[in-house]
């Protein structure tokens, strides 16, 4: 029954990766500022929120489970620790209802910071298969980058109510574009309600899928058993032996996993009992045997479809991303993309047998970084070339929508400062941030109310000095924790700082419920990690 209930939720959570970023909604108060529509203001239930509280309604049923099975679950201090802080981030985020000025709006985003956080902890908890999650990451990735080459190519967002998508045309007033010499180019959204958001999707999802193309295989039992456990000498003679089976390269691309030590069990060793064989080298001829009993051609050709879908992913989503034009997105994908490649290169081997197998399958692995590095470089050329103009105006700040987006963003960090220094104790309350410019100076149009383009800043304004301190221990406690384990997985630190990138330079990770879920779902992925790597 437990174990049902397990795979219930791993597989609905699978499900609600894939499907998070469509923005399929009922809106069921509509949001008004000075007589006009006020986006900050609009309350709405996601369709996405019926499967996460499917996921939390089974945990809290498996929880009461295993309390009556007497399973008993082993808290790590780093589980322990970050529960600790994230009640007080919680706790205080709810007390900022109090001295907000529009209690139920207040109340909506912390409804919605709470969603996001319990999906933070059950993630934590729950035993899922990073391989299939990164998959469905990476999937809903090549979705949302067709849709939008699509769009962009089409020069119109089409709408469609269903998939919760609004219409948008190179014409409209408020529409996202790139200006240049008198034309309007429409900006890629997919189905996002902005293309910054679509970039910082679509960053991760590009991370994710270059990281699935270098690991869609497993290692040969050679590099997974005996060569760390060196603590006696028959352990380190086994992982000697076993560094010797590491030779033939072929053999070694077509070891599996085993699954654990060999069933085989060892004789008694009493007197005048000996034996012509060392029974642990027995034990591992056994395994070995087992390995390439299951070794078949069929999953070799399986792993080899899985690395050509994990590369053309990594293209299409390039090829989304390009096509949302966001600065933010595309600095964060290419520093993450950058330390990608440092640690790739400069990774220090930390047994014999990792580096014998290195010596083939490693730079195998080094001209794969190659080839795709030259694959993208080559895309990246060819559509710089094809939309230079609309590139160059991006950078060089010379037409006068870019001059007037520049200019209010700074604006935006201006006024964000003025609220700090305002309010800096308490803020002026979760999501109320919108709200408290339109006090300070009404009369303007509903649409100029805008957050600060820093995800940072927009805390400290709405959660006071405390919140924001909280906030940047937390992140700060999860950078270090993935410095950590650098070497050894380096998916966490990237993941890290490209959240911290694109939080300096928009704020879509707080205003909105999908930028809420996916950021804590992000830095629960990482913690994950950390957890299982102690």
């Amino acid at each position: 029954m437990l174990f049902k209930i397990k795979k219930t939720i791993e597989y609905l959570f699978y499900f609600f990766v894939f499907f998070l970023p469509w923005q399929t909604a009922w809106i069921w108060q509509e949001g008004i500022l000075g007589g006009a529509k006020w986006e900050y203001g609009t309350m709405v239930v996601y369709g996405s929120e019926i499967l996460l509280w499917l996921i939390i309604l089974f945990w809290f049923v498996l929880s009461i489970k295993e309390r009556k099975s007497k399973v008993k679950s082993q808290k790590s201090k780093v589980y322990i620790f970050i529960f600790l802080y994230f009640y007080i981030f919680i706790l205080w985020s709810g007390l900022s209802i109090i001295w907000s000025a529009d209690k139920s709006l207040a109340f909506y985003w912390y409804f919605h910071l709470l969603e996001a956080v319990a999906l933070f902890f059950v993630v934590i908890n729950l035993k899922i298969d990073w391989r299939k999650f990164f998959w469905a990451l990476a999937l809903s990735g090549v979705a949302q980058s067709v849709l939008a080459v699509w769009q962009f190519l089409s020069q119109q967002v089409v709408a469609n109510k269903w998939l919760g998508i609004a219409s948008h045309f190179p014409a409209d007033l408020g529409a996202s574009v790139v200006s240049y010499d008198g034309y309007r180019w429409l900006r890629a959204y997919g189905s996002f309600n902005h293309p910054n958001a679509l970039g910082g999707f679509l960053a991760v999802c590009f991370l994710i899928a270059l990281f699935l193309y270098f690991n869609n295989t497993t290692p040969p039992p050679c590099l997974k058993r005996g060569v760390r456990r060196t603590g006696s000498s028959e352990a380190s003679s086994e992982g000697a032996r076993l560094n010797a089976d590491c030779r033939d390269h072929k053999e070694r691309q077509a070891l599996p996993r085993t699954g654990g030590r060999s069933k085989i069990k060892t004789p008694p060793n009493g007197p005048g009992q000996s034996q012509s064989l060392p029974w642990s080298r027995l034990s591992t001829l056994a395994s070995l045997a087992s390995a390439r009993r299951y070794a078949t051609p069929l999953k070799q050709g399986e792993e080899h479809g899985k690395k050509i879908l994990s590369a053309a992913s990594v293209v299409v989503i390039f090829a989304g991303l390009f096509f949302s034009f966001s600065r933010s997105a595309w600095l964060a994908a290419g520093v993450g993309y950058l330390i990608f490649i440092i640690v790739k290169t400069r990774r220090r081997l930390v047994s014999t047998a990792e580096k014998k197998y290195v010596e083939t399958h490693g730079n195998a692995s080094l001209r794969g970084l190659v080839k795709i590095t030259v694959y993208l470089i080559v895309i990246a050329v060819i559509l710089f070339f094809i939309y230079q103009p609309l590139v160059t105006t991006r950078f060089t700040q010379t037409e006068r929508l870019e001059i007037k987006s520049s200019a209010e963003r700074v604006a935006s960090l201006g006024e964000a400062g003025q609220t700090i220094k305002e309010n800096w104790l308490l803020g002026v309350g979760v999501g109320n941030y919108t709200y408290h410019q339109y006090q300070k100076n009404p009369g303007q149009p509903a649409f100029a109310y805008q957050p600060a383009h820093n995800l940072y800043l927009l805390i400290f304004s709405e959660l006071g000095v405390v919140g924001f301190i909280i906030f940047i221990f937390l992140y700060f406690y999860i950078f270090i924790t993935s410095l950590k384990i650098l070497k050894n997985n380096p998916v966490p630190f990237i993941l890290v700082v490209t959240l911290l990138i694109a939080g300096l330079f928009d704020h879509y990770f707080w205003t909105s419920y999908f930028g809420l879920v996916f950021f804590w779902l992000v830095l629960a992925i990482i913690l994950h990690f950390r957890v299982r790597d102690r």
